[in-house]
């Protein structure tokens, strides 16, 4: 197992089994200046530029929204500035399903990347930071999907130019 830790010294708090999933991908933008193919770049590189983007869209959010998504958005950043993101080499975690593309367990501060977003080939920056994004919702709080794929959408359509995939819960969340 890899794993990437970036600790800023701020709080989080976190909560039981919950995952992003994926339903339709849809082209990758860049939002970081870096190359969308993960292929090109050492996995260690790629989370760390995803976690970077990410920490970034949280700070932004956190910076120019009103309450409650100051509040919301400050969470996620201090959640996101503790997580240590994993994953393994070869093979695959048995909480990865076909569609999983990442989770947290329980009150640890560790994001779960699964088989899916480590070795498909346009997975991009913006795709793995709006992912880590949903999961840092869960660190701060944010139990429910749907809760966590809203903060997910608002803050990546605010703040860079639109989703990098449509993530499943979005249906059933009622959202599009």
């Amino acid at each position: 197992m890899r794993s990437f830790t970036l600790c800023l010294g701020l709080a989080f708090a976190s909560l039981t089994s919950i995952g992003a999933r994926a339903e339709t991908p849809i082209p990758t933008r860049n939002p970081v200046g870096e190359s969308t193919k993960f292929k090109r770049q050492p996995p260690q590189t790629w989370v760390a530029l995803g976690l970077r983007e990410a920490q970034r869209i949280a700070r932004a959010m956190a910076i120019v929204r009103t309450a409650p998504y100051r509040e919301h958005f400050a969470a996620i950043s201090a959640a996101l500035s503790h997580a240590e993101v994993v994953w393994k080499e070869t093979g695959d975690y048995p909480a990865c399903g076909a569609k999983t593309m990442a989770y947290v367990l329980g009150r640890e501060p560790r994001i779960h990347l699964c088989a899916i977003v480590m070795r498909h080939p346009d997975f991009g920056v913006d795709a793995l930071a709006q992912t880590l994004i949903h999961e840092g919702a869960h660190l701060a709080g944010f139990r429910r999907e749907c809760d966590a794929t809203k903060l997910e959408i608002a803050a990546v359509r605010f703040v860079t130019d639109g989703l990098a995939y449509r993530n499943a819960y979005m249906p059933g969340c009622g959202l599009r």
